[in-house]
């Protein structure tokens, strides 16, 4: 099942319910900086045991779908040595 989001006035983009679960999250609270392992367990639960490059690959996809220019993303940006922010 996909879901749709809308960035302005541009077409819908559909996301897989993972990456909509992950979005929603870091946009809840935007400009806070997530740790990668906040955002396994806030979207994989308390027993995971995904690696943390999954969330790596996850934001990648999602940069790929949302930002006008993934190579150099205005709303999910890196937040060196600790994880990703939403703006």
């Amino acid at each position: 099942i996909n879901q749709t989001v809308t960035r302005g006035n541009g077409p819908p983009v559909s996301l897989t319910p993972t990456e909509l679960r992950l979005l929603v999250r870091m946009a809840s609270a935007p400009g806070r900086p997530w740790r990668r392992k906040d955002l396994l367990i806030a979207i994989w639960g308390t027993n995971v045991e995904t690696a943390q490059n999954t969330v790596d690959s996850y934001i990648s996809d999602l940069r790929r779908k949302i930002e006008p220019d993934p190579r150099h993303p205005q709303y999910i940006r890196t937040v060196r040595g600790i994880g990703y922010r939403f703006l």
